[in-house]
């Protein structure tokens, strides 16, 4: 089956991949968007959000 065959590998043909636009295709995907550099993340804990005022 050749969806069995290529489960998990980079490139997919192009009637096996999910059917929608090209850009939505090409968008990052949820773990990709979520992830913060080192900097940000630093900033991040150097100034919380404030809890008063």
């Amino acid at each position: 089956n050749l969806r069995k065959f290529y489960k998990g590998k980079k490139y997919k043909p192009l009637d096996l991949r999910p059917k929608t636009t090209r850009a939505r295709r090409r968008r990052l995907n949820k773990y990709e968007e979520s992830l913060k550099t080192k900097k940000q993340q630093r900033k991040e804990s150097l100034y919380p959000v404030r809890k008063f005022a």
